[in-house]
């Protein structure tokens, strides 16, 4: 809730304030993981698989492809604090899996930066740099 919070009161004080995400996806699915408190996000985006992990000493977003074995591979890992996991998590469970409307998760990685969109013209392509 802090998180969002902050996100408030930044978009209220610079409401003209544009960010350049280097994240751009739509969630359009949330599924419980073989760990507790993490979860696999589906995406039609080009990750094969993203993980939300909550869990481990360092919660982490995963971003994972398929290499040329056939395996996946982690192309790349955000780490967030416990607060970001579990708000991030928290608003993908209301929105995507209870009132099953897709959400596009927007993140630039520095100065970390989390948004939503319930626009589907925001998620049409993947941002990411």
């Amino acid at each position: 809730m802090k998180l969002m919070r902050l996100m408030i009161a930044a978009l209220c004080l610079f409401p003209t304030m544009t960010i350049a995400f280097d994240f751009r996806f739509p969630v359009t699915e949330m599924a419980a993981h073989e760990r507790d408190h993490t979860w696999n996000l589906t995406s039609d985006q080009q990750y094969a698989q993203i993980t939300l992990d909550c869990m481990s000493f360092l919660n982490e977003l995963q971003f994972y492809q398929w290499d040329s074995k056939g395996e996946l591979e982690l192309k790349e890992g955000l780490f967030l604090y416990h607060d970001e996991c579990q708000a991030i998590a928290e608003r993908i469970y209301q929105d995507v899996s209870l009132a099953g409307k897709p959400q596009c998760l927007q993140i630039q990685k520095s100065p970390l930066w989390i948004d939503f969109s319930d626009l589907e013209k925001d998620c049409t392509l993947d941002q990411r740099k």
